[in-house]
């Protein structure tokens, strides 16, 4: 602990000193305007390997100024509290990273100095750089990313000149680059990628870094150069990667061939965006580098659409292309969307019941011939029902048509209700409806069949003519066996018990083995 000293306004410490004595956590000096130590605590001593005399002394060089601004500030800001940063050195030479907090309290007879603590951080910050790095870097090709970029070319248009050289962009796409990938794989892609970066970055050397912003799309940041000189570099980048590329694959493996035999050969297209002071001016840097990445972006399709292979120089006019060309192709998917529709809303249309929203009798017929197929194909089982509602003309005689509509629209919203997930309902004309319940064996059917009649009766729809005054309807179920040699005769049988069920009374289920506990009915 550091010896008590007298305060500048000769007030003895020993009771301040005392009490940072008993801090041993903290790391806590009191400084005098003059920046030296008049009291500091345990951890203080501990993590500055002192106590005593200027405090940008103890701190590492680098940060001595910022140190001595950090109090100067405290000072002036009147007791509210300033932070900084700095490093002080440790064993090994290494550095360990501080957060600072100054107050004045020179007002506070207590202290009568500055109170400075130290927040030991180096842990974060080493995270920090590794968390920047990787948030910065491209995995594959060891690269900077494509919010690295934007970074560096915010910071090379904010220390453009008015006049002369200034930022250049140059955004490079592989050429066809999916062929690649279909032939060789993905493995072979990604070496070649890694090539293709190896040789960007030889190319560009010392006019600027280079970057991967995705996919088989690279860049390049010149920070100062003419449009002349970053047209050189862009045509000494094409000539470089569309040299053979040798082998990509693992050694004593042919080079990659197209289909004629001849080594593969891999080019880019680029295109380039200038830093336009007259266009940017009063423009954020960092919107101004997303204006350049979308400006290079527009040159380099130019390119690709002139015939790939070739370098493309911005100009204010390539917008007005840019927009018809994205104009033309928004219509023409547009176009295409409106066929897309029209075919399936016809495709509903002839499928569909339109009074019940069901599928009609022509998708039941081809789905029942579907799954019979799988049936006598792999033995796959299913059920069919076949629902009819009880004495349906004279509801319809009774309330007329209009009500007998809405009738069959809640018995079919009933028996979709009911069924199972991957189950299909359908109107199969008139009064009738039918189910197909695909891998369902008889018992599930009659479940189902059952669920369905119950919830019908439960619907309490008035019905003059019918015995319990109710709409009801009776169901025939089915499972199909290998030994129904068709569909027909899969429909032709449950039709049959539909009738039984009709003649016993109706208002029933009806199965081949009378499963159902209503079968008495």
């Amino acid at each position: 602990m550091a010896r008590p000293r007298r305060g500048r306004d000769g007030e003895d410490l020993p009771r301040l000193t005392a009490a940072l004595g008993r801090m041993p956590d903290l790391a806590v000096v009191i400084v005098d305007r003059a920046l030296e130590v008049q009291a500091a605590s345990a951890g203080a001593r501990q993590l500055l390997g002192a106590a005593h005399g200027s405090l940008p002394s103890l701190v590492d060089p680098e940060y001595a100024t910022i140190v001595a601004s950090l109090v100067d500030r405290a000072v002036r800001a009147e007791g509210q509290a300033v932070e900084a940063v700095c490093a002080v050195p440790a064993e090994g030479g290494v550095l360990r990273h501080l957060d600072l907090v100054a107050r004045d309290l020179t007002r506070d007879p207590a202290v009568s100095g500055v109170a400075v603590s130290f927040h030991d951080v180096t842990g974060w910050a080493q995270r920090e750089t590794t968390y920047r790095a990787v948030l910065h870097q491209d995995p594959l090709t060891g690269l900077g990313n494509r919010h690295n970029l934007l970074e560096r070319l915010a910071q090379a248009v904010r220390t453009s000149a008015p006049t002369g050289p200034r930022a250049a962009i140059l955004m490079a796409d592989i050429d066809s680059f999916k062929s690649v990938n279909d032939r060789r794989g993905h493995q072979e892609g990604d070496r070649l990628l890694q090539v293709v970066a190896d040789r960007l970055v030889e190319v560009v050397g010392e006019h600027g870094s280079v970057y991967r912003v995705g996919g088989d799309e690279f860049a390049a940041l010149l920070d100062k150069a003419s449009e002349q000189q970053a047209t050189l570099v862009a045509r000494a980048a094409i000539a470089a990667t569309s040299l053979p590329l040798g082998p990509v694959g693992p050694a004593g493996e042919a080079p990659p061939e197209t289909a004629g035999g001849d080594p593969a050969e891999v080019s880019v297209t680029i295109g380039i965006a200038m830093f336009d002071p007259a266009r940017r001016a009063g423009v954020p840097p960092i919107d101004t580098a997303n204006g350049m990445l979308r400006d290079a972006y527009t040159a380099m399709y130019r390119g690709k659409a002139a015939g790939r292979k070739r370098t493309e120089l911005f100009r204010p006019e390539l917008k007005d292309w840019a927009l018809v060309r994205k104009a033309s192709t928004e219509a023409l998917a547009d176009q295409v969307q409106q066929l897309i529709d029209e075919n399936r809303a016809l495709a509903e249309a002839a499928s569909i019941d339109y009074r019940t929203g069901l599928a009609n009798t022509a998708t039941f017929d081809a789905d029942l011939e579907r799954l019979h197929g799988r049936l006598a194909g792999a033995g796959e089982r299913y059920s069919i029902l076949l629902v009819d509602i009880d004495r349906f003309h004279d509801y319809n005689s009774a309330y007329g048509y209009l009500q007998g509509n809405d009738a069959l629209s809640r018995v079919a919203a009933t028996l979709s209700s009911a069924l199972r997930q991957g189950d299909r309902a359908y109107r199969y004309g008139g009064e009738e409806f039918a189910a197909l319940l695909p891998g369902a064996r008889l018992y599930g059917a009659a479940a189902v069949a059952e669920r369905t009649r119950e919830a019908v009766e439960a619907l309490r729809m008035p019905h003059p003519t019918n015995p319990g005054g109710l709409v009801t309807v009776t169901i025939g179920a089915l499972e199909a066996l290998p030994r129904h040699a068709a569909a027909t005769e899969v429909f032709d049988a449950v039709n049959a018990l539909l009738l039984k069920g009709k003649d016993a009374g109706r208002n029933r289920v009806v199965t081949p083995r009378s499963l159902s506990p209503d079968s008495s009915r």
